[in-house]
């Protein structure tokens, strides 16, 4: 590999980025940046910080044309060396654990315990081409800016059903920190008020899901137990949406970085391409029933994977920008950034 051939810095050509994708891409992150930013203000410095942390908030405006910016990093042909970037940070450590208290994701992610649906639309809204739905636990919130973005390059209205903790299927999910059944059975009944709005909505041609599902246990379904309760759950579920001429895409879980840690916080506390925010490939991609389910249905599957690692680690830092937004939710930049490759693999 040789190294970057495009500093992250402020773009030195005159006028708007030309070609409606980069235009678009370029306007969607500034647009994230100044909203964090400006959200934020500007806080107290953390003590911990050493001065080599403290140069990790420095940041700069997107170049569109940058071929290491982000996932972009990743790409083979770019040849971009370090992966995790050597330039000043798209958006600090700290505006990327604020994104945890942005109004989008208090709009669009029904609550935990709660089991309304919640009114959330992204994309083209005004006439647009085609209805979709994004829907599964909050790794599908994560995506919220890939499918804003998306829905914009494609003129989709994009409906969002989203839960903390509640993958789209037919299947009980469990987890063992919770000592009662309300939780679960919230999760439930929410599954089936997203099922029954989706199937009652011919407007809706597509839908789009992704969930966590590594995290969960299952209650029996059908004479199934354990995991294969949990596959069968996604199964019936996508056959019913099929059945009902909707189009159905399962998107693979994106990989997990090492357990409890906080990426923005790994980051200020390792600035530059450092390997202490990796993880190994290995431990970080796991098994996804989803994409198993699908899989066995023919359904198209999308996978991300190797826009977050190569052959043998996972990245939580890539071509200056941060991946994560605490422990394993994408920071609203990457996501934004996933959003041509997404558009590109859906042919």
């Amino acid at each position: 590999m040789t190294r970057r051939s495009t500093m992250l810095s402020r773009p030195t050509r005159a006028g708007t980025p030309t070609g409606p994708g980069r235009a678009l891409i370029w306007l969607a992150l500034t647009l994230v940046v100044g909203t964090v930013v400006g959200c934020t203000g500007s806080p107290a410095a953390d003590p911990r910080e050493s001065s080599a942390t403290a140069a990790t908030n420095s940041t700069a405006t997107p170049d569109p044309d940058d071929p290491c910016l982000g996932p972009r990093s990743l790409v083979p042909a770019n040849s971009c060396d370090p992966v995790q970037g050597d330039g000043p940070l798209l958006a600090s450590p700290q505006s990327v654990s604020a994104q945890l208290k942005d109004p989008l994701l208090q709009r669009c992610q029904a609550s935990i315990a709660g089991t309304e649906l919640r009114d959330c639309v992204l994309g083209t809204t005004a006439s647009p081409r085609e209805t979709v739905a994004l829907v599964g636990d909050s790794h599908a919130i994560s995506l919220l800016r890939t499918f804003d973005e998306l829905g914009k390059r494609r003129g989709w209205k994009v409906i969002v059903h989203g839960k903390g903790s509640c993958p789209s299927s037919d299947a009980v999910r469990t987890l063992p920190t919770e000592a009662t059944p309300e939780r679960r059975n919230a999760c439930h009944a929410y599954n089936r008020a997203v099922d029954a709005a989706l199937l009652a909505d011919r407007s809706v041609t597509r839908i789009f899901a992704t969930s966590y599902t590594a995290r969960y246990g299952w209650l029996p379904l059908g004479g199934a137990t354990g995991a294969a309760a949990g596959e069968k759950g996604f199964t019936t579920r996508f056959e019913r949406w099929r059945r009902a001429g909707k189009q159905v895409v399962v998107i693979a879980d994106v990989p997990t970085p090492k357990k409890g840690v906080s990426m923005p916080d790994c980051v200020a506390a390792n600035p530059g391409p450092s390997d202490a925010c990796t993880t190994p490939r290995a431990e970080a991609v796991v098994p996804d029933l989803a994409v198993t389910a699908a899989r066995a249905l023919g359904i198209t599957v999308v996978d991300l994977t190797d826009l977050f690692c190569d052959d043998t680690t996972c990245y939580g830092l890539v071509g200056d920008t941060i991946v994560y937004r605490d422990t394993d939710h994408l920071a609203f930049e990457y996501a934004a950034l996933l959003a041509p490759y997404l558009d590109e693999r859906l042919g």
